[in-house]
């Protein structure tokens, strides 16, 4: 899949090296489930993670790339097969943040996977102290639908989490 600067290619464990500057980074990882990695190796066991949580023939977990380089990681993860629901991640590298590369990337993959996988709904969340990524969910199209009070937790960190959704039939920023 590409898009005016980027090319979004499917997840696989060939990227293992180039996804450790990513998942090394406390600040990119700050907001998210995920824990700090330090090795090759853990990287390639986090995209077997990845890449096993779902056993359906879709590709739904992308690597983000920019003139041939490695940026970032973008997904859709099923929720709900019946119900068509999924929900939906990216994170980039540090040094691409504020270039718009993250709402691009984002914009291509929903799109995919509202029109092309017929997903009814799409859900998002972003720790209320990421007002980076709130903002980007609101310019894609996603609504917000409630705050949870200390719904992240990690390292010793309680935050307010704020929920979205993107229904099918509202796609916006899409």
């Amino acid at each position: 899949m590409n898009t005016n600067h980027l090319e979004l290619v499917p997840l696989s464990l060939e990227y293992a090296e180039d996804l450790l500057p990513l998942w090394n980074d406390y600040e990119v990882i700050k907001y998210t489930n995920v824990t700090q990695l330090s090795t090759v190796e853990e990287c390639e066991k986090r995209i077997e993670e990845i890449l096993d949580r779902e056993p359906y023939d879709i590709v739904k977990d992308y690597v983000i790339c920019y003139n041939g380089e490695v940026i970032g990681i973008a997904g859709t993860p099923i929720i709900n097969e019946d119900t068509r629901e999924c929900g939906f991640y990216y994170q980039l590298i540090r040094n691409y943040w504020g270039e718009g590369f993250g709402y691009e990337a984002a914009k291509a993959i929903l799109n995919y996977t509202l029109r092309e996988l017929n997903m009814n709904m799409i859900y998002a969340d972003a720790a209320v102290a990421n007002s980076a990524s709130i903002r980007i969910l609101r310019k894609l199209g996603f609504e917000e639908t409630h705050i949870e009070r200390k719904g992240f937790r990690k390292n010793g960190m309680e935050m307010n989490l704020m929920h979205f959704v993107m229904k099918q039939e509202e796609l916006v920023g899409c």
